[in-house]
């Protein structure tokens, strides 16, 4: 059985809001499933594979994309701030 991740756990992990990981759902970059009580859950992979991209991503001010999708400003900002928590682990 795969490892999944809670829609708190997916936020926490990618230091994202709830409205970003909406928006992402809605635009296919990051996808749920839901269990049998209605509830979110992600792939640990998906969610590790987009923590790879991010902290992997352009930190030179040109745009930013996941999956070759531009991200918003709002996104952006908080990626940078991600990845550079990521550099000083």
């Amino acid at each position: 059985m795969e490892k999944m991740m809670s829609v708190g756990e997916v936020l926490k992990a990618l230091q994202i809001t709830h409205s970003t990981l909406r928006d992402w759902e809605r635009k296919g970059i990051l996808l749920g499933q839901k269990n049998q009580f209605g509830w979110r859950l992600f792939r640990t992979k998906d969610v590790a594979g987009i923590k790879l991209r991010i902290v992997s991503g352009r930190a030179d001010g040109k745009k930013l994309t996941l999956h070759g999708r531009p991200m918003a400003n709002s996104t952006r900002a908080s990626m940078g701030k991600l990845k550079r928590d990521w550099k000083t682990q």
